[in-house]
């Protein structure tokens, strides 16, 4: 049934309704000049978005200093649901420009998507990568301290040149305490016992005869060393904090938990060198071992600083956000290579188990999760040969198995690839837009000069 207003404004029967419910039911946009007008429906199609919330309060009138171009698509994505990019307008404004109305540029349609936008998109990856510290005021005192421990290539840090010299230092020494903790695991070479048990002690106190003027007394001096130098430094990093709140609740608290693991061995082999008792028992050998793993994989687990500093390599930063942009292709990978185990391994294994009674052969395969291990192994075409089958039944099975994996594992790995060559050339253009930049700085301060 139509509803119709009345001349003077005024509710008739039937349903029809005034001119000022019309109204109040209309709201109108001034942008850049232009008149916009539409109803509160229509917005309220999308709340999230800005004019959504502005069509929530009872205000009829808006204006916009902003362009106009992207408002009118914005409307006419709240009209019908689709969202398009004016002609003539930079990807990078139109992103700016979605973003302050509320609204994703992924809702972008694909016939307007542009290469920019995805350029624009790993701007942003690159440039989280680049995020310095910033402090809300200049730093003195401790807080310089801190500074360069925490950021040393930051803005505020004004010795470069120590910086960088701070910066290997660091590397060397956290390579140093690895290779030496590596050096530990190798066992002596003067152990006589066979017996597991027997064998263990005579490795523990093999060890500890050689305590004394020998190479394991150098390790561990140097593992002393080392742990006192990374104590004392995140100690000073504590202590010149200015926010020790914030500095507890961000990854310092992984070098704090590492120092924290490795005290314990240190101080218990420190006891061990300096006792002077020349057996130790099986119980004692095996908490030292245990200790010592302990120690080695948290030393380990340093590394993982000299990643945070190698993200300053452009080239690394390439291969991370590779990764980063490819996660869904490598889940996919993952979840096919499991899934295909898990179906692949049974039938393997009663393959092997149906060739022992028809040929009599032994089977290599003599459980299910060795069939498990074959089938990733095989799928990954690494081929350890560990394992293998040993009758007709699988290898027909094999031969399925061999070919899916090349099929399935080569397509997400061309994704990739290509996700790698996207990114490469990007950090190219990129890294070529910086250069020029800076020599046309250069040059506009030599012009100045002169």
């Amino acid at each position: 049934m139509s509803r119709k207003v009345h001349k003077n404004g005024r509710k008739q029967s039937g349903g029809e309704i005034t001119n000022n419910e019309i109204l109040n039911n209309t709201i109108t946009f001034y942008v850049s000049g232009e008149k916009f007008v539409t109803t509160r429906e229509t917005l309220a199609r999308f709340p999230t978005t800005r004019i959504g919330k502005l069509a929530q309060s009872h205000k009829c009138e808006y204006f916009f200093d902003t362009n106009e171009q992207v408002f009118r698509e914005v409307l006419e994505y709240h009209r019908t649901g689709t969202l398009h990019a004016p002609k003539n307008i930079c990807s990078k404004r139109l992103i700016e420009q979605l973003e302050y109305w509320g609204v994703n540029y992924r809702e972008l349609k694909e016939c307007c998507q542009s290469h920019d936008i995805n350029e624009t998109k790993l701007e942003k990856q690159f440039c989280w990568f680049e995020n310095k510290l910033e402090l809300e005021t200049t730093p003195s005192g401790k807080t310089k301290v801190w500074y360069f421990l925490t950021d040393p290539l930051g803005p505020y840090t004004a010795h470069r040149n120590a910086a960088v010299a701070w910066i290997i230092f660091y590397c060397l020494v956290i390579i140093a305490q690895t290779a030496n903790a590596a050096a530990y695991t190798i066992p002596p070479t003067q152990v006589n016992a066979t017996n597991t048990a027997d064998r263990r002690i005579d490795e523990c106190n093999a060890v500890k005869r050689h305590f004394g003027k020998t190479t394991y007394d150098i390790i561990w001096t140097l593992e002393e060393a080392f742990f006192t130098f990374f104590l004392l430094e995140i100690t000073v990093r504590f202590i010149c904090s200015p926010n020790k709140r914030q500095f507890l609740c961000s990854m310092n608290m992984v070098d704090v938990l590492i120092v924290g693991v490795e005290l314990l061995p240190i101080t218990v082999i420190r006891i061990f060198r300096l006792t002077e008792k020349s057996i130790l028992g099986s119980e004692m050998c095996l908490v030292i071992n245990l200790l010592v793993g302990t120690m080695t994989v948290a030393v380990q687990m340093r590394c993982f600083r000299l990643m945070m500093l190698a993200t300053r390599n452009t080239q690394l930063r390439v291969l991370l956000l590779t990764i980063y942009n490819s996660k869904t292709e490598i889940g996919l990978l993952i979840t096919v290579v499991v899934m295909s185990s898990l179906i692949f391994g049974p039938a393997m294994y009663v393959m092997e188990f149906m060739g022992k009674h028809v040929s009599n052969s032994t089977p290599n395969l003599d459980s299910i999760p060795a069939s498990y291990w074959w089938v990733i192994v095989t799928m990954s075409s690494v081929g350890y040969g560990d394992f293998y089958p040993t009758n007709i039944f699988g290898y027909l099975l094999a031969i399925v198995v061999i070919m899916f994996g090349l099929i399935v594992t080569a397509l997400p790995v061309a994704i990739i690839g290509a996700n790698f060559t996207i990114i490469y050339k990007y950090n190219k253009k990129r890294s070529q837009q910086t250069n020029n930049r800076c020599i046309d700085e250069r040059e506009r301060g030599g012009s100045q000069q002169r």
